[in-house]
């Protein structure tokens, strides 16, 4: 089976949705998100040849401008991208994240567990502004029919700010 039908096996949905924390209120011009990312990875979904211990490494992302690209189909892969989908390691891939946080271009680290076993769910909370409108995560699946896999999140514009309602 290709690749991409794995994805859709493991993954039901990653859903984003605005939530509120009352004791909380998000900076003006910016919005409070939370991903939920579920895979559905096993034995009920992917009956015939299941490998053993399916499982995700930890998320990890950013909120960042639209001219930002963490990763882009057809392009070589960041050193960070490159560990963090051959070995599930993060630090490569914050180091990046950082620097263009530093720069101006990225906004918010995003950072949050791995699923392990799958099935099951993670979810991360974090905030999205004008500055930065898009969100880019990834996580490693393993293991993987070919080597390097990961899977890539990316919205475009995430949201008007200026259209929210309270």
């Amino acid at each position: 089976m290709k690749s991409v039908d794995i994805l859709i096996a493991a993954l039901i949905i990653v859903l984003m949705c605005i939530c509120g924390n009352a004791s909380e209120a998000p900076p003006p011009d910016s919005a409070r998100y939370q991903l939920i990312f579920q895979a559905t990875w096993s034995k009920a979904t992917y009956p015939l040849n299941l490998p053993p211990h399916p499982h995700f490494s930890g998320l990890i992302g950013a909120t960042h401008s639209p001219t930002v690209h963490l990763w882009k189909e057809g392009k070589r892969a960041t050193p960070g991208i490159k560990n963090m989908a051959e070995i599930g390691s993060k630090s490569p891939l914050l180091s990046e994240i950082d620097s263009l946080i530093r720069q101006g271009s990225a906004c918010t680290t995003i950072c949050g567990g791995g699923i392990n076993p799958s099935p099951s769910a993670v979810t991360v909370t974090f905030m999205i502004s004008q500055d930065c409108p898009v969100v880019s995560v990834v996580s490693m699946i393993t293991p993987s029919p070919i080597n390097q896999q990961f899977i890539p999140i990316k919205t475009t514009t995430a949201v008007n700010i200026n259209s929210l309602v309270s």
